[in-house]
């Protein structure tokens, strides 16, 4: 296997992290295919995956680490 040399900062966009955005879009991946994904997102089973919204995020900011 190839190892690459990876730059010690990384820009991720502003959306890696962000509960708001990951959680609604578990929430509907489990709407779309429930019996499939809630073997995967066994946190988020218990709620109103049938209703809840995308969150989209808009910044264009990016964060570093």
């Amino acid at each position: 296997m190839k190892i690459y040399d990876v730059p010690r900062n990384i820009e991720f966009p502003d959306w890696i992290g962000d509960d708001r955005f990951h959680k609604s879009h578990r929430m509907n991946l489990l709407r779309k295919d429930y019996e499939h994904y809630s073997r995967f997102f066994k946190n988020d089973v218990s709620g109103d995956y049938e209703n809840y919204p995308y969150y989209w995020a808009t910044s264009q900011l990016t964060s570093r680490i």
